[in-house]
């Protein structure tokens, strides 16, 4: 099997051939100074930090996936993450690196629910080889996040833990920003909201962004203020939202209206090895690559590109 983690978030050039993580494939010149996936600032926060309850409600919608041997039944009932790790262990994290003593179970993009038995993530988190047997091999985990500064939420009961039963329907093209997969789940979701979806028109070009997913496979990371870079494009549009391998397929919120502007998809400017960390040669280490201007922006898939096929 791919290693999941590299194929969770899909990188694209406007004046290159498209990328995936997923390969090595051609790769556009190195820009200079290095873009990459933060804006300015590392503007990612933990749940417990949030104060606003919309956000919070929102997030109750959103889960990560996980190859089903990555939990563990408990005698008691429920389940437990499978990999005891941090992320400073993962990836060799420089010290002080943010987050990085929270745990890596080895969770995998992210997802929304559109309806209470159907669910919606970005393309590329589905392999091609995979379309027939994706359901069997992974969970959908909800609450995945963090309680306090030192509490991770590790262990879960049934409610938090679901199967997909279908993948009704899935794109994913280099050549376009078609990149989306919707699944049924084996059972409803009762006890969770879906989130609301625009159905028609363009997200206004000074709306208010805000995303909710999980870089990296870290418990679940809130990200504001961002903003509309380029409305432009018919099927995405560009923002400076700070994104992850991981946060493929997570929603992308308006925060004025509280409804789904689109899908995290791609990112279009400078790529390496990893796309989200630089390797530190004096320490040995790797530590966050940081943007220095606007050059790199995230790709948005809007909804009109997927919300017809919803059941």
């Amino acid at each position: 099997m791919k290693k999941k983690l590299a194929a969770a978030f899909a990188l694209f050039a406007f004046t290159a051939p498209v990328l995936n993580a997923t390969g090595p494939g051609p790769r556009p010149p190195v820009l200079q100074p290095p873009d990459r996936l933060i804006f300015g600032s590392d503007d990612r926060a933990d749940r417990y930090q949030v104060r606003d309850a919309r956000l919070l409600a929102a997030a109750d919608a959103i889960f990560t996936f996980i190859p089903k041997e990555g939990l563990e039944r408990l005698p008691g009932g429920g389940f437990a993450f499978s990999k005891k790790r941090t992320h400073q262990e993962y990836l060799n994290l420089c010290p002080g690196e943010k987050f990085a003593s929270q745990p890596a179970p080895g969770t995998f993009c992210t997802g929304f629910l559109a309806k209470p038995d159907v669910a919606v993530t970005a393309g590329h988190c589905v392999e091609d080889d995979e379309l027939q047997n994706f359901c069997d091999k992974y969970y959908l985990v909800f609450d995945y996040s963090m309680q306090g500064q030192d509490s991770a939420r590790t262990t879960f009961n049934d409610s938090q833990v679901y199967a997909c039963s279908s993948v009704l329907a899935r794109r994913f093209e280099n050549t376009a920003a078609a990149d989306y997969a919707i699944l049924r789940l084996s059972r409803p979701v009762m006890d969770r909201a879906p989130l609301r979806i625009r159905t028609s028109g363009k997200v206004a070009s000074n709306a208010r962004l805000a995303t909710i997913g999980h870089p990296k496979g870290l418990p679940q990371k809130f990200v504001g203020k961002a903003s509309v870079l380029d409305n432009s494009p018919a099927l995405f549009f560009g923002s400076d939202i700070d994104a992850f391998h991981g946060n493929s397929g997570g929603p992308v919120i308006n925060m004025d209206t509280m409804e789904v502007e689109g899908l995290v998809i791609r990112v279009s400017g400078y790529y390496q090895a990893d796309g989200d960390y630089v390797a530190d040669p004096v320490r040995q280490c790797n530590r966050l690559f940081v943007t220095t201007g606007q050059r790199t922006s995230l790709l948005i898939e809007r909804p009109a590109v997927f919300s017809d096929l919803l059941p």
